[in-house]
């Protein structure tokens, strides 16, 4: 039954307006009804230095990543790089910088490394840092809220540690450790 202006007046009186269109799968306040999965997206991820300085690709690659997300398989998200190119629509090898940049700026960290070691091939696993890991239980880390454009080329402490170690040896064993040169060779 509709009324003069069109309006569907079948279920629930006057106040329910479909304007032509079923209500097939909403309830009766309008709404729609089962589970629609979106991609959330705070506006403190959007603000922070760290966003700002990806590259469009690599926000791709972040939100193909997001949208495998469930809200229960955070740590174990399996994303090669072949399958992040597809979902980006991007380059392999540009899907594959853009999965370290993510890295580099704290937006992603990896569980498991993949690899073709096995018998059967699997992806790498990931997890997102701004929702707790659901494999280990640990809240998420944000760690994307600390990174810094200096950060960007600094070296990692463990091969700092590692050339200190390094270092250390060769004093102790006095062996005499010959100095880099620079490009002309002087």
């Amino acid at each position: 039954m509709r009324d003069a202006g069109g309006c569907n007046l079948a279920r629930g009186g006057p106040y329910v307006v479909t304007w032509g269109r079923s209500m097939k799968g909403a309830d009766k306040t309008g709404r729609s009804k089962g589970n629609s999965r979106f991609v959330q997206l705070h506006h403190y991820i959007l603000e922070c230095e760290a966003w700002r300085a990806l590259s469009p690709a690599d926000r791709c690659v972040y939100l193909a990543m997001a949208q495998l997300y469930t809200g229960t398989n955070n740590g174990s998200i399996a994303l090669g790089v072949r399958r992040a190119a597809e979902l980006a629509s991007v380059n392999k090898n540009t899907a594959e910088k853009s999965l370290q940049a993510l890295q580099d700026h704290g937006f992603i960290e990896r569980v498991v490394q993949g690899g073709f070691s096995r018998k059967t091939p699997h992806a790498t696993e990931w997890r997102l840092t701004a929702f707790a890991c659901n494999k280990t239980k640990l809240p998420g880390t944000k760690a994307f809220l600390r990174w810094s454009p200096q950060m960007q080329n600094a070296v990692p402490a463990t091969r700092t540690a590692l050339s200190q170690l390094v270092g250390q040896l060769a004093r102790d064993m006095a062996v005499t450790v010959p100095a880099t040169r620079t490009v002309g060779g002087r």
